[in-house]
């Protein structure tokens, strides 16, 4: 049957109105797919990395994160008003690293849980609407690290300058660092980058026992954090080219 006749125009006698025999299911991504990309997000992948994982285009799955993100209140209501108050901001950016923006944090020094959040810049003019939430606690103290925008807002005698006791907070930033890519620390990601180094080097060494040479120098190539990629493309190359790239990884793995 042509295709013209499987898409043939009707009009209905009665409405006068157009339609089809057959009409197409709606295109787009199934709800699995959705599920798929959003618990990859919370659980530490990036964008870009959800992209080469999954074949969905990251800016798709940034709009996704951001109706869901829509759902969520910028602040809880706590079962039991916090004694104690610690608050934070974590350091992050948009689109590029020169544009800096900070998630500012409130937390119960005794429960576990962000109660209250916002975000902006690093200046009093973003914490003002954190604080009408916090400030309503009314709390005996509130622990903070020695930012100068706090000693505005908080009465004074009931601020605590102590990272000592920001315990709770560092472990709400901690998860968000672990579970958002975008949130990780300096610290973070040069330990992975030694990590990943370490791996290169034994990969390196594996080749070179297979290929019979007295040292690694002959394929080796200098790792440092912003060619560690690319010297790992180029020893694959080096790996594909003498056939023996699943030995070699079999062979640096098990040893």
């Amino acid at each position: 049957m042509a295709e013209s006749e499987v898409n043939a125009h009707h009009i209905c006698v009665a409405c006068n109105r157009q339609f089809i025999d057959h009409y197409e299911t709606t295109k787009g991504y199934s709800d699995e797919v959705k599920r798929e990309c959003l618990k990859m997000y919370v659980n530490g992948m990036g964008f870009r990395g959800i992209e080469r994982v999954k074949g969905v285009h990251h800016t798709t799955v940034i709009t996704w994160v951001k109706l869901v993100g829509e759902l969520l209140p910028n602040a809880y209501e706590p079962d039991t008003t916090p004694q104690v108050g610690e608050l934070d901001e974590l350091e992050t950016f948009v689109g590029s690293k020169k544009t800096l923006i900070w998630l500012w944090t409130a937390v119960d020094h005794f429960s576990q849980g962000i109660l209250g959040w916002v975000l902006g810049d690093h200046s009093a003019e973003t914490f003002r609407p954190l604080w009408i939430t916090v400030g309503a606690w009314q709390c005996y103290f509130y622990v903070t690290d020695g930012w100068s925008v706090y000693p505005g807002f908080i009465p004074d005698g009931d601020q605590i300058v102590s990272k000592t006791y920001m315990t709770r907070v560092e472990s709400e930033n901690t998860r968000l660092r672990h579970y958002l890519a975008r949130a990780a620390s300096k610290d973070t990601v040069l330990f992975q980058i030694r990590r990943n180094a370490q791996t290169f080097d034994s990969i390196v060494t594996a080749l070179s026992q297979i290929l019979g040479c007295p040292s690694s120098s002959m394929i080796h190539t200098s790792i440092s954090n912003a060619r560690f990629l690319s010297s790992l493309a180029l020893l694959a190359v080096t790996a594909c080219s003498i056939a023996v790239a699943g030995m070699a990884v079999s062979i640096a793995f098990s040893s």
